[in-house]
């Protein structure tokens, strides 16, 4: 039986002291916006939330890279012995059955073992699989000898994200998360687009269906008020409209920028230019953010009226 030793939600660390902790939480993002002070628990220096969680987007670990994409990491400890087989069941680690599974680590903390994950003899390498069968592959003078070897701890590190039922746009973020820690700057283009424009064209058409009908909202959503007008005229009236502060003007400029670079690549198939990391990185941080903005537009005494 797997050992699991923690679980570890979304966090960041504060790049004055490197020691604070924050965690990844909507609350704070909200608080960005609303312009209130956040300060690192440790040395008290003020944090620009903005800049913080676009360096922790492009640090070079995934743990901390798909935090913001909402990543859990998990640590399990299994024993293991030159050839033995194990199935790990990851639910038996504490991890949902629908969560999606975005890296798994096998680390042996001894000498004579390569933990391998077996796959079938036609792997489905795109698929998130939560059972994972394991080999453990003798290496130096494990492999000629017979006697009985005594089993060797196995370090697992599991990061993964809680499956959100009927969020699209959720999703999609995810999965420009995922393109840009494969270095597929490109890649996360589209679906850093359809994270915030779905969630945003989702929002006008539930508000706007309490005033006509919902084959003339979709009319007016598709043909009328596109994706920018939607971004740039009638998002900043709701957010007013509700006393709401409205989404930066740096945010928003950035959400124009990927917009354009999405119509090209959806309409020429490539770019001019290939996506820069740093590109990449201001492009998801901004559908991060936006992406928590209007949330707050759906919850109750904020929704769009």
């Amino acid at each position: 039986m797997p050992k699991v030793l923690s679980t570890t939600p979304p966090y960041t660390v504060c790049q004055a002291c490197k020691a604070g902790s924050l965690p990844i939480v909507d609350e704070l993002t909200l608080a960005y916006f609303r312009g209130e002070r956040i300060a690192c628990p440790k040395c008290d220096s003020t944090i620009d939330w903005w800049q913080q969680i676009l360096a922790q987007i492009k640090w070079p670990f995934p743990s901390f890279s798909l935090a913001p994409a909402g990543a859990y990491d998990t640590w399990v400890t299994i024993n293991m012995k030159p050839r033995d087989m194990l199935t790990l069941n990851l639910s038996e680690c504490g991890i949902p059955d629908n969560a999606k599974i975005l890296q798994v680590q096998f680390s042996p903390q001894g000498k004579g073992i390569f933990p391998v994950d077996l796959l079938a003899n036609t792997p489905q390498r795109h698929m998130s699989l939560h059972k994972l069968h394991l080999y453990a592959a003798p290496m130096g003078e494990a492999i000629s000898q017979t006697e009985a070897i005594p089993q060797i701890e196995v370090l697992v590190t599991i990061l993964w994200v809680p499956n959100s039922q009927n969020e699209e746009s959720w999703t999609n973020l995810v999965m420009a998360f995922e393109a840009f820690n494969n270095k597929a700057y490109d890649s996360t283009i589209i679906p850093a687009n359809v994270s915030v424009e779905s969630k945003l064209s989702r929002i006008l058409s539930d508000s706007l269906s309490k005033y006509a009908s919902t084959e003339r909202v979709d009319s007016f959503l598709e043909n009328a008020a596109t994706y920018s007008h939607q971004l740039n005229v009638l998002l900043p009236l709701i957010s007013a409209g509700l006393k709401l502060p409205e989404l930066p003007d740096h945010i928003r400029g950035t959400l124009n920028k990927l917009r354009k670079v999405r119509n090209l690549l959806a309409h020429k198939g490539k770019l001019e230019t290939p996506t820069t990391e740093q590109e990449a990185a201001e492009y998801l941080c901004a559908s991060f953010f936006s992406f928590i903005y209007l949330k707050q537009l759906e919850q109750p005494g904020g929704k769009a009226a």
